[in-house]
């Protein structure tokens, strides 16, 4: 690996320790730190801790047992509530662990372009229920380009966790990234949060290790259960030694950003390169090039020898490190230029997608489906701010009431936006998706080709003899969002008698949805007008609103002719009635449910839960 290492931009850990950093290693004065006695582990938490700005400070072997272990020193409640951003790694990557070894319930909320939790939407998570919650900040954001957040970002939601008798955490991983971009100390830059995640061996080049820092009392906690992890090591001073040795290295991180700056530069002179461009960049840079997947360009990034990591939505990674210099960028960037003038020469065979349906086979090629994935969870975002925490608590009660192998019916699917919800929970389900809409569900085809757990039907949910096109006769869970408020009141009663029929008994039914109250003609015109001033705002600050985003899926090669079928099928104006929480609970109940009622409110939407 090390004669490849030059162009492997994939993390900040494929580093490997200079002479330097090992000769540390080898003189390394070590105890026992199971006993509390290695001195080299000692300095190193001590200085960790006047890094931080903290009391004290814990050696643990990565980040993720890092977050981990807050998490159970943070609160004594058995089933903690993690709110944390839906593109942090916690809630990307750690989630599950989470879930498993700390009981915990996680809340993904939205992020803004730059990383930053959307201070509302924390705000509503902490209100739904009772103590027990840690918020889980990052620093940098790594799925928002590696972007450095200012401490005023921290400030704001230190201040709503206080309000909240919540615990803070900030997962600093790249914090030294985040202080060195911003010309902050590390310990400004980790004020406000009760506990931070500081790592060793990305940037800072050790081999391994991380840093958690907190209260004496956070910290002593953090000991006892880090034995009870596993994670308590012997002669461990040999690691405390290149972490020692990895923080006098701070200043240097400069060295990456610059180079990162002119990799970003590089990049964006390439023809057809989206580049963008983070407020503060520190050593990480994306890129895409429209047509080809995260997936098609990885691999022939890496058959000219430059290694990277793929992203969702068409993005690749690039990580500047200790080992980079100037030509190795060049060189990434060279390799960048090299595919795209290869692409015109030869079709990528990869690029190629191939969606089939009831209605027969639709090949597209060079879409990136995953893009418009994105796009239209943004526009429903736009309508439904709260509408990923909705989302959250359905798979929360799917695993609660049926477990984490269901067989699932998502009903009205769209593009597939739960389906792909449920896959990535969930990996054993098995998913029927069903859908009139033709465009949607080319989106959905295109996205889920070739995964044998998704089978994907067109359908009219008004017509009787649907359920006869379901390959299975019956279902753990049937789960709708945002659909069926376009029905009247009569067909979605029907409906609600087909779906007792198709739910196995102990299985449930979940209905996401618009549910006007007529009794509170008030509340719904102050809710209504708060609602149209946030959508405002946010047009004039470029989001889509639906009409948008139906004029670009009319324009694009693989979406025109099934737009154009779509308005056949539906009316502009159509639109249902949209009955009370009351009127669907009492018809889920007189169709076959033994129990109906909300589980998570919004102003203006409800998440409905039947029980058979």
């Amino acid at each position: 690996m090390t004669a490849d290492l030059p162009h492997d931009f994939r993390s900040d850990t494929r580093t490997m320790p200079d002479q330097a950093m090992r000769a540390a290693m080898t003189a390394a004065d070590v105890g026992d730190d199971a006993y509390g006695d290695d001195p080299t582990v000692g300095r190193l938490e001590r200085q960790g801790a006047t890094l931080l700005g903290k009391e004290a400070a814990l050696f643990l072997p990565s980040s993720t047992m890092s977050n981990l272990v807050a998490v159970l020193a943070a609160t004594q409640a058995p089933a903690p509530h993690v709110v944390a951003g839906s593109r942090t790694h916690i809630a990307r990557f750690e989630g599950a662990a989470i879930r498993r070894f700390a009981g915990a319930r996680l809340t993904e909320v939205p992020q803004n372009g730059g990383g930053a939790l959307e201070t509302g939407a924390v705000h509503r998570a902490l209100a739904r229920d009772g103590g027990g919650h840690v918020v889980c900040a990052e620093n940098t954001a790594m799925l928002c380009d590696g972007n450095a957040l200012p401490p005023a970002t921290q400030a704001e939601l230190a201040e709503l966790a206080a309000r909240h008798d919540a615990h803070l955490h900030l997962d600093g991983a790249r914090l030294a990234n985040a202080a060195t971009a911003l010309r902050h100390s590390v310990a400004q830059m980790a004020a406000g949060a009760h506990s931070v995640t500081f790592c060793l061996a990305k940037g800072l080049g050790a081999p391994a290790g991380s840093l958690l820092a907190g209260t004496r009392d956070f910290i002593e906690a953090a000991r006892d259960i880090r034995l009870g992890l596993g994670g308590t090591m012997h002669q461990s001073g040999i690691l405390a030694a290149a972490g020692l040795t990895a923080l006098a290295r701070i200043p240097r991180l400069a060295d990456d950003h610059a180079l990162a700056a002119l990799l970003a530069g590089e990049l964006a002179q390439v023809p057809g390169a989206d580049v963008p461009a983070p407020a503060h960049r520190t050593n990480i840079v994306t890129v895409r090039l429209p047509g080809r997947s995260e997936h098609t360009l990885t691999a022939a990034l890496a058959e000219r020898g430059v290694h990277v990591l793929p992203l969702p939505g068409g993005y690749v990674r690039f990580v500047v490190h200790q080992e980079h210099d100037t030509a190795h960028v060049l060189a990434a960037a060279r390799a960048l230029a090299a595919v795209t003038t290869r692409r015109t020469r030869r079709k990528d065979p990869m690029a190629t997608t191939t969606a089939t349906g009831t209605t027969g086979t639709t090949g597209t090629t060079g879409t990136d489906w995953q893009s418009w994935q994105d796009s239209w969870d943004r526009q429903q975002q736009w309508y439904m701010p709260h509408r990923e925490e909705q989302f959250q608590t359905m798979l929360d009660m799917v695993q609660a009431c049926v477990g984490t192998r269901p067989r699932v019916l998502d009903l009205a699917c769209g593009t597939g936006t739960i389906t792909a919800r449920l896959l990535a929970r969930f990996p054993q389900t098995t998913v029927t998706g069903i859908d009139l809409d033709p465009a949607l569900l080319t989106i959905a085809r295109g996205t889920f080709a070739g995964d044998d757990r998704v089978t994907l039907l067109e359908a009219d949910l008004t017509d009787p003899a649907w359920p006869e096109l379901l390959p299975h006769p019956s279902y753990d869970a049937v789960l709708t969002a945002t659909a069926l408020h376009w029905l009247r009141s009569g067909p979605v009663a029907t409906l609600y008698g087909q779906v007792a029929e198709l739910v196995r008994d102990g299985g449930i039914f979940m209905n996401a949805d618009r549910m006007t109250d007529e009794t509170t003609p008030r509340i719904n015109a102050a809710e209504t007008a708060q609602r149209q001033a946030r959508m405002d705002q946010a047009r004039r600050e470029g989001a889509l609103d639906w009409t948008d985003w139906w004029q670009l899926a009319a324009k694009d090669p693989a979406l025109a002719e099934p737009t154009a079928r779509r308005w056949e099928i539906y009316s502009p104006d159509d639109e249902g009635d949209m009955p009370s929480v009351q009127w669907h609970t009492r018809v889920l109940r007189d169709k076959g449910f033994t129990e109906a009622r909300p589980v998570s409110c919004s102003p203006a939407d409800t998440l409905l839960l039947a029980l058979k």
